[in-house]
């Protein structure tokens, strides 16, 4: 990102799409959105490992394989609800508040 962000084309069309984008109501409320989801799906996660969460190096004596609710479908989803809710605090940012008309 970094290295991109040094080639003047990638750098002017970026600053040109987020004054753009700045003030779009409909960028604030996806990013509200996905934020609220990905803590809602974070939290799910945690509820569904009930007594198997613990520190990393702690040993359980009957280890179980949690595959029920969010398990289900993803191998670490409350690493992706927190990367969803980043990214939704990330859109919600370039969006900025409605401008005043």
């Amino acid at each position: 990102v970094l290295a991109g962000l040094r080639i003047p084309a990638l750098r002017h069309a970026l600053q040109g799409a987020q004054a753009h984008l700045a003030g779009s109501r409909l960028l604030g409320i996806l990013g509200v959105l996905l934020c609220a989801f990905g803590i809602g799906l974070a939290v799910w996660a945690r509820a569904c490992l009930g007594r198997n969460w613990g520190m990393p190096v702690s040993r359980k004596a009957e280890p179980e394989l949690v595959t029920t609710g969010p398990y289900h479908f993803a191998r670490h989803p409350i690493y992706g609800g927190m990367l969803l809710a980043m990214l939704g605090s990330a859109i919600g940012a370039i969006a900025g508040p409605p401008s005043s008309a």
